[in-house]
């Protein structure tokens, strides 16, 4: 075969292992057909073709950078290996060295026994270090070593350990802006993003809510065993307004709230939290965030509508059939005695009136 069939072939055969890759990442998880989402999963996908490259993963709290890293390992060559993950700014400063690293028996005091760090942990696999913006300084040299070496070496350890990983990196923090300020290090930033995915935040991308707010529907609603397959148009306009400072992480918390409290099979405006209830933040649908005053109201939020209170046939039901037993009407439900209860309040049920 000459050159140019070979490189034909190698390159019809790089397009169809990353094609089959891109089907792979995510599928199930990452949802959103958004411009913002379609760029960061081929950049994704690019990544979970090579084995080595590192990357680092850049947005706001709640936008999904983990599940990101865990796509990436999963549609990766390393998916046989483990997924570690370690967030650098929760971990105790004084035992994050020993948390990357490990150490033996009698490194320091109260060290009673030998530990492998997550570099070993995760080898021939893949280690997320997520928020690397809050690593300091003096692990930052240290995990260079790591990147361009490929040795650790456990506190108190004299030998030098082979790893075999790839680390994926993450944070909500601005590491140009660290790196200018001299918090963070240049040649570090360089070598965690030789591939650099920007997760847009939920508000810049409109046209992913109401897709999300639906699989998140569904999969708490499946959970809890609940009736709740829908969501009312004034529902909807709500999430499509609110700002979701909080991202994904947010919409699904609201979605989990709106399925234990929905007084019907769809979930109403009634059974959102006051947070997107009061418009504290609230968007222009598909364009931009609108001004918020110092009190955290937004200036051209509409006014709050009444709640309404349905008549809640359900609760009603499954009272009477067991002639006012809560706790058997609340299994029934697929709610706790406290949910069933603020609901007869809600709906000014009396529970005696069942017995």
């Amino acid at each position: 075969m000459d050159d140019a069939k070979l490189v034909a072939t190698q390159s019809r055969e790089m397009t169809t292992s990353r094609e089959e890759i891109f089907r792979r990442l995510g599928a199930d998880r990452v949802i959103g057909n958004s411009s913002p989402i379609r760029k960061a999963l081929a950049l994704a996908t690019l990544a979970a073709a090579d084995k080595f490259a590192s990357v680092l993963l850049l947005g706001e709290s709640g936008t999904g950078k983990g599940l990101i890293a865990e796509e990436i390992h999963a549609a990766s060559p390393r998916s046989s290996g483990p997924f570690i993950t370690l967030n650098c700014g929760a971990s105790n400063p004084n035992l994050i060295e020993a948390d990357l690293f490990g150490h033996e028996k009698g490194a320091f005091t109260g060290c009673v026994s030998r530990r492998q760090g997550v570099f070993e942990q995760a080898n021939t696999g893949t280690l997320f270090l997520d928020e690397i913006g809050d690593l300091p300084l003096h692990l930052q040299v240290k995990l260079l070593r790591v990147l361009d070496k490929r040795v650790v070496k456990r506190l108190g350890g004299l030998d030098e350990i082979q790893v075999d990983l790839r680390i994926i990196s993450a944070t909500n923090k601005d590491l140009e802006a660290a790196v200018h300020n001299n918090e963070f290090r240049a040649d570090l930033y360089y070598r965690l993003s030789v591939i650099n995915i920007a997760i847009a935040p939920l508000r810049e991308r409109p046209e992913d809510i109401l897709p999300l707010a639906m699989h998140f529907l569904g999969k708490f609603a499946q959970r809890r065993r609940s009736l709740v397959v829908g969501i009312t148009a004034q529902a909807k306009d709500v999430l499509q307004r609110y700002a979701w400072p909080g991202n994904v992480r947010e919409l699904a918390n609201v979605i989990e709230h709106a399925v234990v409290t929905a007084a019907h099979s769809s979930i109403g405006y009634e059974s959102l939290p006051d947070q997107l209830t009061n418009r504290s933040h609230t968007v222009s649908v598909g364009t931009h965030v609108s001004s918020v005053s110092p009190k955290g109201r937004s200036r051209c939020a509409p006014t709050r509508q009444p709640m309404r209170q349905p008549a809640n046939a359900r609760i009603k039901e499954e009272m009477t059939r067991s002639n006012g037993n809560v706790s058997q009407a609340a299994a029934s439900l697929g709610l706790s005695r406290e949910q069933l209860y603020r609901r007869l309040k809600y709906h000014g049920i009396p529970a005696q009136s069942f017995r």
